[in-house]
């Protein structure tokens, strides 16, 4: 078999591979028996024809078409292999010869991994920030566990500060309903932030049944580009104002959350946040690092088929988000004005950043010849199974040689930015 590798722009190769007749004698008589097996031939039980027999029946041309695929599908594989070419998704393959007695010609072009020059590592620094939690943190933290526990109480008074109040409004601009606009039985808390600035204000002191137009500017950053910056005309009538009664802080409220005082509750909450700021604190150094990775790397052209598969995981995740608020992404890109298209285009950037990102810890966990072992994959997949013991076709997907792979993968990605958070991180 002769292969030939040309390099092409963006990241392509084009491989040129020539077999020659005897080499594709095997996939040929391979064909000739499947031909045999799905036709019938004079003389002969399906699958026992000789080539001959099946040659005269349906012409070699036609056996060397069948026998192709198979013959292009195995020496491409053969030909990536000896050349130790890392390829990225299906090639586009083209056949420049095929005749019986004759060599078969094909180029198959295809993506590959584009090399990466990392940066001199010892010009990398990320500082780390001191977290500490403030009290003011945790009494803001113990007013919205209050808040939750609260009961809402239907009254017949002018809503106050704290009240919750339950509206129908129409929205237009210009005099003009805006389509969406109208909303039945919505409850607005008068205590806090409302994402039209305002409206809580323009809504206490009313009663039920009470009716009220008034008009005001959306952020210019509002979601919803038609009414962002807009000045908007509310019609509002009162269904419902609610007194909201909330616990007292003491031993009975601290038991409500599984402690035994409010000494203890207190306790929790500081240790709580003092966590979550430690992990967005984490989370902001690895951002940080990687960013100076790639911004220092030198990358050879990213090839589309990468950035598209990226700008569809992002995509994927975001619809997850969004689902699992209880809408639906049409309704979500309906609300924001835009295609799936035009919304994947706005995230080509952060695609490309997340692709250069992984590209860096690959061609960093290469130089550093950084592997996990088989016991490590295991201990990985047997607390996944632990995890998803009541599911059993994860069980199933877990025990597969393609979730081992990718496990693997994930494990070398954990161990190399683990290293360079401990080099780089001060």
């Amino acid at each position: 078999m002769q292969i030939e590798v040309k390099n092409l722009q963006k990241s392509q190769i084009e491989i040129t591979v020539v077999l020659s007749d005897a080499e594709m004698r095997p996939h040929v008589e391979r064909a000739a028996r499947h031909i045999s097996e799905h036709r019938d031939i004079k003389g002969f039980r399906r699958g026992h024809a000789p080539y001959e027999k099946v040659k005269a029946e349906v012409g070699e041309m036609a056996i060397y078409e069948a026998a192709l695929e198979r013959a292009v599908q195995s020496s491409y594989y053969a030909a990536v292999k000896e050349k130790s070419l890392n390829t990225i998704g299906m090639p586009q393959v083209n056949v420049k010869k095929l005749a019986p007695g004759n060599d078969c010609e094909f180029t198959a072009t295809v993506s590959v991994l584009p090399k990466v020059e990392l940066p001199d590592f010892s010009k990398i620094s990320v500082a780390k920030k001191d977290v500490t939690v403030e009290d003011k943190q945790v009494d803001e933290t113990m007013e919205s566990l209050r808040k939750m526990r609260g009961n809402e109480v239907a009254k017949s008074g002018p809503a106050g500060k704290e009240d919750k109040v339950v509206v129908d409004m129409d929205l237009s601009v210009d005099n003009v309903p805006v389509e969406g606009g109208q909303t039945k039985d919505h409850g607005v808390y008068l205590s806090e932030d409302y994402y039209v600035p305002g409206l809580p204000a323009e809504l206490l002191g009313l009663k039920k049944d009470d009716e009220k137009k008034f008009t005001l500017t959306f952020p210019k950053e509002h979601y919803q580009k038609h009414l962002a910056g807009k000045d908007v005309q509310f019609s509002v009538k009162v269904k419902d104002v609610f007194e909201r009664q909330f616990p007292e802080l003491n031993e009975e409220f601290a038991k409500g959350f599984g402690q035994e005082s409010m000494e203890k509750l207190l306790e929790l909450l500081k240790t709580n946040l003092q966590n979550e700021a430690t992990q967005k604190e984490e989370e902001r150094q690895e951002a940080e690092l990687l960013e100076q990775i790639i911004s220092k790397s030198t990358f050879e052209d990213i090839p589309e088929v990468l950035l598209d598969a990226e700008k569809r995981r992002i995509y994927g995740e975001l619809t997850q988000r969004v689902e699992s608020q209880g809408l639906t992404m049409e309704d979500y890109l309906a609300s924001v004005g835009k295609t799936p298209e035009e919304f994947g285009a706005g995230y080509a950037e952060q695609a490309e950043k997340r692709v250069k990102s992984t590209l860096a810890l690959r061609a960093y966990i290469e130089r550093e010849k950084i592997e996990v072992s088989p016991e490590e994959v295991q201990k990985e997949i047997d607390s996944m199974k632990e995890h998803y013991k009541k599911d059993p076709e994860v069980l199933r997907q877990l025990d597969t040689i393609d979730t081992r792979e990718s496990l693997a993968g994930m494990l070398r990605n954990r161990k190399a930015l683990r290293e360079l958070k401990e080099k780089l991180i001060k």
